[in-house]
């Protein structure tokens, strides 16, 4: 099955390369649903083949490694097709995973879309281009890898928030006023950092805060204000929920400092918060 899974990943990269080419090269085209209006088209002289090279390999790359960690960790894919059980609050997470998969489908347009913006594709065909990847690949993981997982199943909210991470870094790359706002995740405790980004347990879920920021005074002063989640299982019978707020700042703002170029780069990178923090809720 991991074989079909892989095939799917490559079917679905040069789907996307040739009608990215396609729509590049048809000169009467006109994108009216993901381009800025006051957008030039480009033409697929401005697509380098080797960048799309490079992006099509990564993409399938980290596609079938993710896959690989994720059976690793939560079981292969080996059973019949079932929903998850008790899906919103059944699973002693108080939500924490929903968020996470929320943090990770944007995270994964976000990159998707400057990637493809990289080789050279139009603002509006990068985010198309992006936003599809990452929302096939959020699809992938719970259908059908969890769907048939005997230890985890289909989760609908798990999707719902897949789809809400991929919509929202669409519309932060699209409008300039939301790119104030961001996701980024922290660790709690840097002696307590996980050896794999993904958590193994309920206990690893502690590790992370997830936050939400708002930076105003993006480009001039690299601070920003949030509000954290997480969750707290030190009584395994009973976890606790955690809110947080605080200051702090991440790549993301300080990229800001530094013009459009470093900007851009930095903004993909800015995935880390580090706050000073105050919690107000447990």
């Amino acid at each position: 099955m991991e074989k079909s899974y892989l095939l799917l990943i490559i079917l679905w990269v040069w789907v996307l390369v040739f009608v990215s080419c396609s729509v590049l090269a048809e000169p009467s085209f006109v994108d009216t649903v993901f381009a800025d209006t006051d957008l030039h088209r480009m033409d697929v002289s401005r697509v380098d083949p080797y960048r799309l090279a490079i992006f099509s390999g990564v993409v399938v790359g980290l596609s079938a490694y993710s896959i690989d960690q994720f059976q690793e960790i939560w079981g292969r894919s080996t059973g019949r097709f079932h929903f998850k059980e008790h899906d919103w609050n059944g699973d002693n997470l108080a939500q924490s995973d929903e968020v996470s998969h929320l943090v990770l489908g944007y995270r994964a347009t976000q990159l998707g879309i400057n990637f493809a913006r990289w080789t050279g594709m139009s603002d509006g065909l990068s985010r198309a281009v992006g936003a599809g990847i990452s929302a096939f690949y959020m699809t992938l993981v719970e259908y059908p890898i969890d769907a048939y997982n005997p230890y985890q199943g289909l989760g609908i909210s798990d999707l719902i928030f897949d789809y809400v991470g991929v919509g929202f870094g669409l519309l932060r790359d699209k409008y300039e006023p939301l790119r104030q706002y961001d996701m980024k995740i922290e660790v709690k405790d840097v002696r307590k950092v996980p050896k794999k980004f993904f958590s193994q347990s309920n206990r690893e879920y502690d590790y992370y805060i997830y936050w939400l920021t708002y930076s105003p005074y993006l480009g001039d002063v690299p601070l920003n204000f949030g509000v954290g989640y997480s969750t707290d299982h030190s009584d395994w019978r009973n976890v606790k929920r955690e809110l947080w707020l605080g200051v702090g700042t991440s790549v993301t703002d300080v990229g800001y400092l530094f013009g459009a170029r470093w900007r851009q780069l930095l903004d993909v990178l800015g995935l880390l918060e580090f706050s000073l923090r105050v919690q107000v809720l447990r």
